[in-house]
């Protein structure tokens, strides 16, 4: 069974809170995909990159120093024998060609698609019960978030 470790917005200001997460997820995963608000912990997720798995990252808001810091891909697919991964880039609150290129790229059979995004696609709920509105648009509703769900209804995806 494929283990993906997934680590996103932790950082804070402070690459040293972003090197314990990973540190944590490394240890016991396949895979790490860090899906974003790394700024300024680039070189960490770097350094983890080159230690011998696979290790993806997607550009949050605050990733404004990306292409000179990371400059790696904002979106990206891999393909496993267990699943699709996709990496969208939605930390401007909507979906470009590309991204759209990508979902309507994954294969059409019985492996699940996993698609990571930094924001959420909807309004999430909080363990205290409360809603948290941080996600793609910051409001209830998102068109680029309802479309892709419109997209992949039919298919089995899981949404990180």
């Amino acid at each position: 069974m494929l283990k993906i470790g997934v680590v996103g917005d932790l950082s804070l200001q402070d690459p040293a809170r972003l090197e314990i997460a990973m540190k944590a997820c490394w240890d016991d995963c396949d895979v790490l995909v860090q899906v974003g608000d790394m700024h300024p912990g680039y070189d960490v997720v770097k350094k983890y990159a080159t230690k011998g798995k696979p290790v993806y990252a997607i550009p949050g808001n605050h990733d404004m120093d990306w292409d000179g810091k990371l400059g790696w891909p904002k979106r990206w697919k891999h393909d496993n024998p267990e699943c699709h991964m996709i990496g969208l880039d939605n930390s401007q609150d909507r979906f470009i060609l590309a991204d759209w290129d990508l979902v309507n790229g994954i294969p059409k059979d019985d492996l699940p698609a996993i698609v990571f995004c930094h924001k959420p696609l909807s309004t999430i709920l909080l363990p205290d019960g409360s809603e948290s509105n941080h996600n793609m648009g910051e409001a209830p509703t998102n068109a680029d978030a309802v479309k892709l769900q419109g997209l992949l209804k039919d298919r089995d995806v899981l949404y990180v």
